[in-house]
């Protein structure tokens, strides 16, 4: 879409999508052939900024779900971090992508294998192999700079790139900073991406205890659009989040949250023709804000509809039934607790018409015609009380 319509958008855009998706997987845990996963993209943007803010929503997401930085984190790095070192280190340009991929292994095969990998892969000395793994085993950007140093070839072309990524990193990480999230945020020369079409910084979320695969990546991508036919090169920075880890963490800390209720009132009808009733006050409560579940069997067993409407989580059940009606009322029971007396004599004082409350204080006959304002009185007052 963006490349068929490059000339008419304006730029930059920013999206999001949450699409359920599906890849030929073996089934692991956090990992599954089926999921949901949130998509953030900001397109047009060639500055840092975009990164910036991309990985503040991640943080904002996990602040939310009330994950701190004791619990999981986002690791960043730059591919053009890598790209450059391995200039220094004299490797060839057509290596760079599935040396990534080889990397991308380390945290699952361990270090002495990537370096097999890479001397039988890329016909590398082993010496360079292992100040490759030595490179990307940095956790800060001082410790990056000093292995660099001690490879003795700051006279090397390919230097003023690496000064530069560094800059650019620095300068990620003020913005990050100047939005509050710093502390979630850890340098991570590991961090690479397998995905061949990352150009710049990349990141991934984990949790610290480590238990865990990546819960999100991302990065960026400026010459994937020109990939597919685009004229020109157009920046492009995202980042995929899928529900399968972060469900699984959230479910250690006990911290998955809880979505029982369904409805704020059930309406149900005592037979056939009290469902003309049942289904007209059911249309003026759609029109509000209270969300209402229609029983659509009519039940004449008054403990079948309590126990229906408990369950739902509801906080009120209408009950439609002939002896009310011939009164020109209907029931309405508190589920949760007590009507509140002071609310209704403040209701009835607006209203020239009768209400009865049981002596249990939690069923009351409403005049039909008041029933949808009623709910909605009741309605705004809890909702004024969370």
């Amino acid at each position: 879409m963006i490349i068929s319509k490059e000339k008419e958008l304006s730029f930059p855009l920013k999206w999001f999508s949450i699409p359920q998706c599906w890849r030929f997987e073996n089934v692991q845990r956090g990992r599954k052939r089926e999921h949901f996963q949130w998509n953030m993209d900001i397109i047009g943007v060639k500055n840092v900024a975009a990164e910036a803010e991309l990985i503040f929503a991640i943080i904002s997401l996990y602040q939310s779900l009330h994950l701190s930085s004791g619990d999981v984190g986002i690791k960043v790095n730059s591919r053009k971090v890598l790209n450059s070192v391995l200039k220094i280190m004299d490797v060839p340009d057509e290596d760079f992508s599935s040396i990534c991929i080889t990397l991308d292994k380390l945290d699952k095969i361990g270090k002495d294998r990537v370096v097999e990998d890479l001397m039988g892969a890329h016909n590398l000395q082993h010496e360079c192999c292992l100040n490759i793994v030595k490179v990307v085993s940095c956790t800060s950007l001082e410790a990056l700079e000093e292995t660099v140093r001690e490879l003795n070839k700051e006279a090397h072309a390919a230097v003023p790139e690496l000064r530069s990524a560094l800059d650019e990193l620095r300068l990620l990480f003020s913005l990050l900073d100047s939005f509050g999230v710093m502390e979630y945020v850890t340098f991570d020369a590991s961090v690479v991406r397998g995905l061949a079409y990352y150009t710049g910084i990349v990141w991934e979320g984990f949790d610290l205890s480590g238990e865990f695969r990546a819960i999100c990546g991302g990065g960026r991508y400026d010459n994937l659009m020109k990939l597919y036919g685009a004229q020109n090169e157009i920046s492009c920075v995202g980042f995929g989040f899928g529900d399968c880890v972060i469900m699984e963490v959230l479910a250690k800390r006990n911290l998955l949250p809880q979505t029982k209720k369904t409805c704020d009132v059930v309406v149900s009808a005592y037979n056939q023709e009290m469902l003309i009733y049942a289904c007209n006050i059911t249309s003026q409560l759609r029109q509000t804000e209270v969300i209402v579940d229609l029983s659509l069997q009519p039940k004449s067993r008054i403990g079948h509809i309590f126990d229906y409407a408990d369950r739902s989580g509801a906080d009120y059940m209408i009950f439609v039934a002939p002896d009310e009606i011939a009164r020109g009322k209907v029931r309405i029971k508190a589920l949760r607790a007590c009507f509140n007396e002071t609310d209704l004599r403040h209701f009835m004082s607006l209203r020239d018409e009768t209400f009865e409350l049981a002596e249990d204080g939690k069923q009351l006959d409403v005049p039909l015609a008041s029933i949808s304002l009623f709910v909605q009185e009741l309605h705004a007052l809890k909702s004024a009380s969370r």
